[in-house]
């Protein structure tokens, strides 16, 4: 969410590198906004072993916020375009140290360079800590680092290795939370307390260190689940009224009390029935726990927290569908799910509060929902504005605006560690009385990046778009989808000299006031994953309806060829009957287009007046190269029949590994723990691996995996760790394979101790 009102959205196709914004109508609405597209990052510096120089920014999983001054910072990047990342098979893992930043104002991105070294940062976690500064960490190890604004471009500080954090070797895969104290909390990922419940932490940015925050009750990390290491944990989101819900990736979730320290067991998810079929992944009426092994959180006005679980498979890993939940901080209710969210798992989901109070919805297809919730805020969250200009002019920059609880009492978004989407910052919203009409200012130069700061004194600044409705208006500041009381503002007809701001204190976080009770409804019956329901038919009346069908092209862009046909992306036509009529059967073919299926969702379906029904098409690469097809839509509408283009590239896999590191954790000097690292070959083609190696004795890897691997299979490397002495030992197992010489880094890590 940019500082003036707009949602900057990436591209999930990663090869084309394209960044787009929703601008809401001028009602606010962004329903019925507009997608603009906006500058992509320019080919930045990149140090992944075999990159040259310069390389494509397009990542996916990174580090990222929206600075105090308005711009978007991302760094990072676990998979990304320019080395061959396709989403279906997990392909391409490079842990990029590229990163850019983003000028909302200048439209255009700068290129920023790695912390001093660091040269693999991937999905890092990051912050932005009450005084503004943005820090990152170091997942391969417990070092943390800053990022310095006033630099041209910015530049990182030395990064630092705080203390305190001595049981959990990584940063990786571990979430922060902004707490009201000003600390961060985070919920530990390889500490050997994992197995049956989660120690947590808090980080100090005056110490510079971490602190014990307590143990979890339940174990709240996904450790494995058959022969696959996911080492994953779900959201935590900050709760007007202190408490943080703490989602976990094996179905338990656990609520941490900021006012006394205490943690609590909270709901667990459902089961459900889940049927399921992709590729060589067949499930049917199988029970399934639902898991939030990365999924999207988001906070609601009226303080429940909406989250996205979805199934992990013992065979298939993740699986559809997602579901979605309200957490009242009692009890977990179900809500209706998005259209599509039932054909992803919950990894590919986000979650975006909006200055509406609304929730927006993306899962990486070509479409996108809004969640309106039924609740409604306790005034007591709600920003207050104490002092406010009473003329502005359009085009003017600079002005001061202060008041209390700008920032809200939350982050307001969560994820895992691969997505950061926090909100807490002010959004200025002015409304022309006589039209009604909405308009965002941009706002900058927040005073504080705490939250639930209470009554203490904070400000902000704001400048006012040139092409504002002038005349007598409404100004709000809304904070996390709430909004304050409005003030009057006058909207000059002319730009004049802009205003000097004056100093506002700096604020200090306090307690948020606990929420009013919400109703809570019945949770819903399990759910099981079911095709779509066909509307009901109605009557046609005389004369044909002139439908739409849009876009009339689908590219599904460069994918994987993999042999068992396990690899695909679904894209979807929308059919529209914009007319107060109703048409016939909706016949729909695919003409020469080998790769190509069109699910039945659009056959014998009768679309209602101003209705639209959605038509799935997925491409799976039957070979190598580029094929095209043509999707017929026939129906008794005037302009029938009408076609759509579709076009695809198979393309060279790769094979890649899990997990990407092995944590031994303590092991008693001179006895040995096993092991295993699985290749994955889901190529069309056969690998062969010319050498498996690494420098420490301690850790031993088989070699059975040299020579060939053939497309569609797998190969198990086991890894034995044997310390000699009470020491921690790291170390990189390295793969190499032909003929492409891709090398594959494996973290090791181990601590030996003595024998009880």
């Amino acid at each position: 969410m940019l500082t003036d009102g707009r949602v900057l959205v990436q591209d999930s196709t990663l090869e084309d590198v394209g960044w787009w914004t929703l601008t809401p109508d001028n009602t606010g609405s962004y329903v019925n906004g507009t997608w603009s597209q906006v500058a992509s990052p320019p080919s930045c510096p990149n140090d992944y072993p075999g990159a040259s120089g310069d390389t494509i920014y397009s990542p996916l999983y990174y580090a990222s916020a929206v600075l105090p001054d308005g711009r978007f910072v991302m760094i990072g990047g676990e998979y990304y375009y320019n080395y061959d990342y396709y989403l279906n098979n997990g392909s391409g893992e490079v842990w990029s140290d590229q990163g850019a930043i983003y000028d909302p104002v200048a439209n255009s991105w700068t290129c920023i360079t790695a912390p001093s070294g660091w040269t693999q940062i991937g999905d890092a976690q990051s912050v932005v800590l009450p005084d503004g500064t943005f820090m990152m960490a170091d997942p391969f190890n417990n070092q943390v680092v800053t990022l310095n604004i006033s630099t041209n471009p910015p530049t990182f500080n030395i990064p630092i290795t705080p203390s305190g954090k001595s049981a959990d070797p990584y940063n990786d895969e571990e979430g922060w939370i902004l707490l009201p104290d000003g600390t961060v909390l985070t919920l530990e990922i390889y500490n050997t307390d994992d197995t049956t419940e989660t120690p947590a932490l808090t980080y100090s940015e005056s110490a510079m260190a971490w602190s014990s925050a307590g143990l979890a009750p339940d174990p709240l990390v996904l450790l494995s689940l058959g022969s696959v290491n996911y080492e994953e944990i779900g959201p935590a989101i900050l709760r007007p009224d202190g408490t943080v819900f703490a989602v976990g990736a094996t179905g338990f979730n656990d609520i941490y009390n900021t006012n006394n320290g205490v943690w609590s067991s909270g709901p667990r998810f459902p089961t459900i029935t889940d049927t399921y079929s992709s590729g060589s992944c067949t499930i049917t009426d199988k029970t399934e726990q639902l898991v939030a092994a990365d999924a999207p959180a988001a906070l609601l006005p009226d303080g429940n927290v909406l989250v996205a679980p979805a199934p992990v498979d013992i065979n298939c890993e993740w699986v559809p569908p997602t579901e979605f939940f309200e957490f009242d901080g009692t009890s977990l209710t179900q809500v209706t799910e998005p259209i599509y969210a039932r054909y992803v798992p919950s990894y590919v989901g986000r979650l975006l509060p909006l200055p509406t109070g609304q929730v927006l919805y993306t899962n990486s297809l070509n479409y996108v929902e809004i969640y309106t919730a039924a609740g409604t805020p306790n005034a007591s969250w709600a920003p207050t504005i104490t002092s406010a200009p009473a003329d502005v002019d359009p085009g003017g920059t600079n002005y001061p605006l202060s008041g209390t609880q700008f920032n809200g009492l939350s982050q307001a978004d969560a994820y895992g560690d691969d997505y950061q989407a926090s909100t807490n910052y002010p959004l200025v919203r002015i409304t022309n009385n006589a039209t009604g009409h909405v308009f965002y200012a941009r706002t900058h130069s927040h005073s504080t990046m705490a939250v639930a700061t209470g009554g203490t004194p904070v400000s902000t600044e704001f400048d006012i778009p040139a092409g504002i409705e002038t005349g007598a208006s409404s100004l709000t500041v809304v904070a996390n989808g709430i909004p304050s009381q409005p003030v009057s503002a006058n909207v000059g007809p002319t730009p004049s000299p802009t205003p000097t701001p004056s100093s506002s204190p700096t604020a200090a976080p306090t307690i948020a006031p606990t929420p009013t009770s919400v109703p809570t409804s019945t949770v819903a019956s399990t759910p099981t994953a079911t095709a779509t329901p066909t509307p009901t038919a109605i009557p046609t009346p005389p004369g044909p309806a002139a439908l739409t069908v849009s876009p009339k092209t689908l590219a599904f862009g460069r994918l994987n060829y993999a042999v068992a046909g396990s690899n695909s992306r679904t894209l979807h036509v929308t059919i529209t009957n914009p007319k107060k009529y109703v048409t016939a059967a909706i016949i729909t073919s695919l003409a020469g287009s080998v790769g190509f299926t069109a699910t039945t969702s659009c056959n014998g379906v009768t679309i209602p007046a101003g209705g639209k029904q959605n038509c799935q098409i997925t491409y799976s690469p039957t070979g190598l190269g580029p094929v095209s097809g043509t999707l017929v839509v026939t129906d008794n509408a005037g302009n029938s029949p009408q076609m759509v283009t579709l076009t695809g590239t198979g393309t060279q896999g790769r094979m890649y590994t899990t997990p990407g590191s092995l944590n031994f954790g303590k092991v008693a000097v001179n006895t040995s723990v096993a092991k295993t690292l699985t290749l994955k070959n889901r190529s069309a083609s056969t690998f062969t691996i010319s050498s498996i190696d690494n420098a420490d004795p301690v850790f031993v890897a088989s070699q059975n995996c040299l020579g060939t691997i053939v497309g569609d299979s797998n190969c198990a490397i086991t890894v034995t760790y044997t310390p000699t002495a009470t020491i921690k030992s790291t170390d990189t197992l390295t793969i190499i394979d032909a003929p492409d010489g891709i090398t594959r880094n494996v973290p090791l890590s181990g601590t030996g101790k003595t024998s009880n």
